[in-house]
């Protein structure tokens, strides 16, 4: 028996003997992360709960939110506990979770990539000018410790050079 509300005039029980429903756990609010940091991912943890509540009531619950819940400006990973915004009637277990808001700074690297030639017949040299071409990579700093100039490909396809035109399209690959 659990009592949600009570009153001197009025007191409210619930009592189901259902089975529990297990539900995910959805976050609600406002993670702003500040300049130069990106927010990564918000892990719930646990990721589901255990509801209880009358069978009418549990079959129209598909999930179960937090409460609002309002982190301001991060620069930096952040544990939190949350409490689950639970409906009247319904019994969550456990009903407060811990949110793990994490970070990344963002950065941004320029490589300085050769432009190479693709498809050219063996008595044609094509030549691009110039011959190098920056690349500048926006992202989060741990993916760009694992890029380097060998990350990418910047081509010149002479098929597609147009016979009279001074401009052809050029490919980058990551």
């Amino acid at each position: 028996v659990t009592v949600n509300e009570r009153s001197l005039q009025r007191l409210e029980l619930y009592f189901t003997s259902s089975a529990p429903k297990k539900l995910p756990i959805v976050f609600s609010g406002k993670v702003t992360p500040k300049r130069d940091y990106v927010i990564v991912d918000t892990v719930l943890i646990p990721n589901y709960v255990l509801v209880f509540a009358p069978k009418s009531k549990l079959d129209t619950l598909q999930f179960i939110k937090t409460e609002a819940y309002d982190v301001g400006e991060v620069d930096q990973d952040k544990i939190a506990d949350i409490q689950l915004a639970t409906p009247v009637g319904v019994k969550c277990e456990p009903n407060l979770i811990k949110a793990k808001i994490n970070v990344d700074m963002v950065s941004e690297q320029t490589f300085e990539v050769p432009i190479m030639a693709k498809n050219c017949p063996q008595d044609i040299v094509l030549k691009p000018f110039p011959s190098k071409a920056k690349v500048l990579c926006k992202g989060k700093i741990s993916q760009l410790k694992t890029i380097n100039e060998d990350s990418f490909s910047i081509t010149v396809d002479y098929d597609s050079v147009k016979v009279g035109s001074n401009r052809c399209q050029v490919n980058v690959e990551l």
